[in-house]
């Protein structure tokens, strides 16, 4: 099948067109929350209860009271300032391992050796 091709003024009426376009609210995928999206969903209610006195392992306990499979450390992590509003990343933690570059058979080891400078204006 060839490739299709397409004049610029039909590809600046759709650029036109998708400018035009209204914003278009974003819905939740699913209405299935996890432990981590209920500590999202309810952080200001949970850090009230909070202020009021209660403990995370109280109100830990109150979820699971109401069915809720909640553990201390997701409600801790989840609450905390800046928490990750999606999953983190898998991040490289691998160290910088690129090694030393060897010393030329000339230099001695730990000796550093001064770079040669040619002046321009220096006849040879």
């Amino acid at each position: 099948m060839p490739k299709q091709k397409y004049s610029l003024e039909k590809v600046q009426t759709f650029g036109d067109y998708l400018g035009k376009l209204p914003k278009k609210s974003r819905e939740k995928k699913t209405t299935d929350l996890g432990a981590a999206d209920l500590v999202r969903t309810l952080r200001k209610e949970i850090r009230a209860a909070m202020a009021r006195g209660y403990t995370v392992e109280e109100i830990v306990q109150a979820a699971k009271g109401q069915g809720f499979d909640l553990s201390t450390p997701t409600l801790k992590k989840y609450l905390k300032p800046g928490a990750a509003t999606t999953k983190p990343k898998a991040t490289d933690t691998k160290k910088n391992t690129t090694p030393e570059p060897k010393a030329q058979p000339s230099e001695k080891p730990g000796s550093k050796s001064k770079p040669i400078v040619i002046d321009p204006h220096e006849e040879l």
